[in-house]
């Protein structure tokens, strides 16, 4: 696996600036557009308690105008002719991108750069309640979800409340609730500094090119605080844990999920393979084994969800309450005895340009070429055992429905 995960190569260039940005360029000339990406290293692991939710909340934030581009984000961008925008948290990081004609290049890096240099003069407390009010809408829309207690209960049962997979990304309403502007202040100036990102261009665009753009809009924003990062230890459960929810679902579910070893760890790959093998291709076991022979479920998935440091290996099914009747008669006929089991302030500010900068460049979504469209020319890794495990029976009936869900520390062989 290690062999041909080798073999798999993107060519690209890479420069730091002297502000510790990082600058990463792959050149494809199929189509005069640049993809322009930016990423911090930081995410809701990094959030302290009481703070939960403040990546995610600052990543609405970062589309709300900056010192010298003020309003919506997305109106400069529409003007240059952007193809495609976003912004995403994670556990781990928070990325922003857009896509858009080469010509439009200088615009989006002058806005990234105000972003990251020129941002909180833009912050005022009526958009912090803007956007606070607008995820906590989101909040509650996934709450409405029947599904969504499976996540939540599984991240409170598989990590300790201390540990920083051990919240939602998202947070919780009262830490949203108790947000104000010095936090918020606070937040951007500790984690958002040019040392703590890394800038992507991927398309119409060569190294020789890309380098004095990038210190012409990004060079003289100053270094901000490193990010700490935390420990994170796979946890390990003392015991199988078991718990019954009632919701209005329509179908049952059985769910099992494993904490895992993330990115950092050597055989992370191995289980995404792994999960892929098993119910995610043509003729999976579990499909053919489960919904195809004995007919006990109408679907059967097995995801692993990577963080850096950690993940959650998972599988579920979907089936009408007599099959799951059915799967825990074979399941307690099947059993064997259950084996023994293993029990700071920031010192400088990344908002330090001058006082005064460039005007934005003039939108332009015209390319200045024809396109290129030429054509472009051992063993795997031991399967690590789960040291700490869950999973999720949802018998489905009429209001009020159960939902059923385990944790244990078993590893992978000993489940049925």
């Amino acid at each position: 696996m290690r062999a041909f995960a080798a073999q798999i190569a993107i060519p690209h260039s890479e420069f730091t600036l002297a502000n510790g940005l990082r600058v990463i360029v792959h050149t494809d000339r199929g189509a005069p557009v640049v993809a322009v990406s930016v990423w911090y290293n930081v995410g809701s692991k990094h959030e302290p308690a009481g703070r939960s939710g403040f990546a995610h909340l600052f990543e609405h934030l970062m589309f709300n105008g900056s010192e010298n581009v003020p309003g919506d984000y997305l109106r400069p961008l529409q003007e240059a002719g952007v193809i495609d925008f976003n912004g995403t948290t994670s556990n781990d990081r928070t990325n922003y991108y857009q896509t858009v004609p080469t010509a439009a290049l200088d615009r989006v890096l002058f806005m990234e750069s105000d972003r990251m240099g020129h941002l909180l003069g833009a912050v005022q407390q009526s958009v912090l309640d803007e956007q606070r009010g607008v995820v906590e809408n989101e909040k509650r829309q996934g709450d409405d979800s029947p599904y969504s207690a499976i996540s939540d209960r599984t991240t409170r049962t598989l990590y300790p409340a201390d540990h920083p997979y051990g919240h939602s990304v998202i947070g919780s309403m009262a830490d949203l609730e108790s947000a104000n502007l010095a936090d918020v202040r606070g937040w951007f100036l500790g984690h958002y500094g040019p040392n703590n990102a890394v800038l992507v261009l991927a398309g119409d665009i060569d190294a020789a090119t890309a380098r004095p753009l990038v210190e012409k809009y990004f060079g003289d924003i100053r270094r901000g605080p490193a990010n700490v990062r935390p420990a994170a230890p796979v946890p390990t459960l003392p015991r199988r844990v078991e718990e019954r929810i009632t919701a209005p679902v329509t179908s049952p579910s059985i769910v099992r999920t494993w904490a895992v070893p993330g990115y950092d760890d050597a055989d992370s790959l191995g289980l995404d393979i792994a999960s892929g093998v098993m119910a995610q291709i043509d003729g999976a076991p579990l499909q053919e084994a489960l919904v195809r022979g004995a007919r006990l479920f109408d679907n059967v998935s097995v995801s692993n969800a990577t963080l850096m440091q950690g993940a959650r290996s998972r599988s579920a099914g979907a089936s009408p309450r007599a099959s799951i009747r059915r799967w825990r008669r074979r399941r307690s006929t099947r059993r064997s005895p259950a084996s023994s089991r293993p029990a700071p302030p920031p010192t400088s500010s990344p908002a330090g340009r001058p006082a005064t900068r460039p005007a934005m460049p003039a939108a332009s979504n015209r390319s200045t070429r024809a396109p290129n469209r030429s054509p472009t020319a051992s063993s795997p890794p031991a399967i690590p055992t789960p040291i700490a495990a869950t999973s999720l029976i949802i018998p489905a009936a009429r209001p009020p429905r159960c939902w059923r869900w385990r944790a244990n520390g078993c590893p992978a062989r000993s489940m049925r």
